[in-house]
């Protein structure tokens, strides 16, 4: 996908870009406007980048450019109720699950 492409795109469009349909639930763009120390290269106060985040169920491909240069992040959306950790952890559940959140942050009850 060019970036020509990706700017063409809206809110409710399928797209393809590894196999799998996906519907764009995001379109918008960010902006640097603080930076700390050392900045990786190419990020500077100031700069924009458009997005769009495509979804399907937990599925997610955020597609990000600035200029021709694109980016493309693959990952999926969790709650904490979900999270998994290793059984040897400190605090951690027979079976190796974290305490199931409730809406407020606070661990549910079992």
């Amino acid at each position: 996908m060019t970036a020509g492409e990706a700017g063409s795109k809206k809110e409710g469009d399928i797209v393809n870009l590894d196999g799998a349909p996906l519907r764009i639930t995001r379109v918008d763009r960010s902006q640097v406007y603080l930076v700390e120390g050392k900045t990786p290269q190419g990020i500077a106060m100031g700069k924009v980048a458009n997005y769009f985040n495509a979804d399907a169920g937990p599925r997610q491909i955020v597609v990000s450019w600035t200029g021709e240069e694109m980016e493309y992040y693959s990952g999926m959306s969790t709650s904490a109720r979900w999270w998994r950790r290793p059984s040897n952890c400190k605090g951690s559940r027979p079976g190796g699950s974290w305490p199931a959140m409730d809406e407020a942050g606070g661990t549910a009850r079992y």
